[in-house]
């Protein structure tokens, strides 16, 4: 079965992560952005409908592409957060 999803703590968390001090990213499989909270934006210039599902290395070129893939490949395996 399926876990049920609480829309209430999924708004909840969404508010929680635009208003903290830290930048916060959610990317799919594929490196394109889901979610880019207002820190982000205020640092990067780009607002969340400009980066919404475009691709993490389109948008910023100069990432180590080769390094975060296994990162993030490592974090997957795992389970874990990613956190730089």
């Amino acid at each position: 079965m399926p876990a049920q999803i609480d829309i209430k703590e999924v708004h909840r968390l969404l508010d929680i992560a635009q208003c903290i001090d830290v930048g916060v990213v959610v990317l799919d499989r594929q490196y394109r952005l889901e979610v880019w909270n207002a820190f982000m934006e205020n640092h990067s210039g780009l607002g969340p409908d400009q980066v919404q599902g475009r691709s993490l290395f389109e948008l910023f070129p100069d990432i180590d592409r080769p390094w975060l893939e296994r990162k993030v490949e490592s974090v997957v395996q795992l389970g874990t957060r990613l956190r730089f």
